[in-house]
């Protein structure tokens, strides 16, 4: 199969995945194809990563990705000394080789040492993280690792590097455009406020003065002022027009259009 039919076969299985889930394990059968091991993929809404960073992220893996991996990360917050991360939140587009910037002597030592745990505790010898995504309402991502040694991975890459970039951002394409995708990955965040916090919330972002908020809920103006007040101290000490900024881009991503199949390349 040539590679025009190739990704035609997999945007098709694509369309017709059933679920984001679904479409992330098609999405692994196909690295897989191209003969690497795994991965993992991450959405980050804004809101998240400036004002609630204490939220850990929330990942779709592949089934072959070393799950001990992923909770030792998620357990020790290893997102924190994660350069991949550092770099796309700085506007990094290109697709970064985790063996190539180990070598580079720029990253600091505590970045190194989650790739060395990566690959010595874990197996991950190689892996490679293409940002899919950087905008006003978050950043995305994938990474995809190998096994294979440093020689015979810079090969697989010579030979398959642009497939892989193509299905990964065909990937993310086909799943930015439903809601599934959006609740996944923003859940976390609406469930970390209360019931109380998200009305108030949903309130000020229509734009009506908090004044007058006992018109049409069932909460006094005073409580509403504390609410507002003890929710901006525990987010860091944001302020209030940064929060409903950022509350209203959290919002747009919960209302999008049904899912569109994305364009073959």
């Amino acid at each position: 199969m040539d590679s025009f039919d190739w990704v035609d076969h997999y945007l098709s299985e694509l369309g017709a995945a059933a679920s984001l889930e679904a479409r992330f394990q098609l999405y692994g059968e196909y690295i897989k194809q191209l003969g690497f091991d795994g991965a993992t993929y991450i959405f980050a809404p804004r809101i998240q990563y400036e004002i609630m960073p204490h939220l850990p992220g929330i990942f779709l893996y592949t089934e072959s990705y070393p799950l001990d991996f992923l909770d030792h990360y998620r357990r020790d917050r290893l997102d924190r000394q994660d350069f991949t991360i550092r770099k796309v939140l700085n506007g990094e587009t290109a697709s970064m080789d985790w063996r190539e910037h180990e070598l580079s002597g720029e990253l600091s030592a505590a970045e190194v040492s989650l790739i060395q745990l990566a690959r010595e505790n874990y197996g991950i010898r190689n892996a490679i993280s293409i940002p899919t995504m950087l905008d006003a309402r978050g950043a995305a991502g994938v990474s995809i690792i190998s096994s294979k040694a440093d020689g015979d991975f810079q090969q697989l890459k010579q030979e398959k590097m642009t497939r892989l970039v193509g299905i990964t951002r065909l990937f993310h394409a086909s799943n930015s455009l439903d809601s599934d995708w959006s609740l996944h990955f923003t859940l976390s965040v609406f469930k970390s406020l209360s019931a109380t916090e998200m009305s108030i919330l949903n309130y000020k972002a229509t734009g009506k003065p908090l004044k007058n908020i006992n018109d049409y809920l069932d909460v006094k103006y005073s409580y509403a002022t504390n609410v507002v007040s003890t929710l901006l101290k525990k987010l860091g000490n944001t302020n209030s027009d940064q929060l409903m900024y950022l509350f209203g881009l959290l919002n747009s991503l919960n209302n999008l259009p049904p899912k569109k199949p994305p364009e073959s390349m």
